[in-house]
């Protein structure tokens, strides 16, 4: 498992690519944070994790 700390632009631009390509899924969306699931068609498994805090990029 890795961890990774993004930036702001760095945050826009996964969210945007996923998006455009119909693999973003939004698991939860709080107050506080939005959660979601990153499908790029492999067996890996990647969740970004958004907050006031700080944005952090999970790959297992």
């Amino acid at each position: 498992m890795q961890v990774t700390l993004l930036t702001t632009d760095e945050v826009a631009d996964l969210i945007e690519l996923h998006e455009n390509a119909g693999r973003l899924v939004v698991i939860q969306d709080s107050a506080n944070e939005v959660i979601y699931n990153l499908e790029d068609g492999d067996a890996s498994e990647k969740v970004l994790i958004n907050t006031a805090c700080g944005s952090y990029l999970i790959e297992a």
